[in-house]
């Protein structure tokens, strides 16, 4: 049974992000809508997956490395839409917080993932700092 991915932060955090960008692409010029947000929404969608993927997979961190490298896509995207004035700047704001705090959880969960992978496969018995 694959484990539970719906309930990580970084994942609702994400989602937010997704819906965020739905909601405003009605408002958007034609031009904008089916080109910049429609490749921001799925690129966000591909983050969402790779969140699905690192959290089932025994080595995380490619998974993080590649969605953590995604949100830069994504924040340069929401860059672009707020200097076409396609979205506002209280809008451009929230998205960035948004953003940021995406990458942060992801760097956070890649750091924490790299000094653990692989860590059940080590013999404690063949270490010498162990504190008995």
């Amino acid at each position: 049974m694959p484990a539970k991915y719906d309930n990580l932060p970084v994942f609702k955090l994400c989602y937010d992000a997704l819906f965020q960008i739905i909601n405003w692409i009605h408002r958007m010029q034609r031009d904008f809508r089916y080109g910049i947000a429609d490749d921001q929404r799925r690129i966000i969608m591909e983050v969402l997956l790779c969140i699905y993927r690192a959290n089932n997979a025994k080595e995380k961190a490619p998974y993080l490395q590649k969605a953590i490298e995604l949100m830069v896509e994504v924040k340069i995207y929401t860059r672009v839409l707020h200097d076409a004035k396609q979205i506002s700047t209280p809008q451009f704001a929230l998205a960035a917080d948004l953003h940021v705090n995406i990458e942060k959880n992801l760097a956070n969960w890649c750091r924490y993932s790299l000094a653990h992978d692989g860590e059940h496969n080590r013999n404690p018995e063949k270490t010498d700092t162990m504190v008995r």
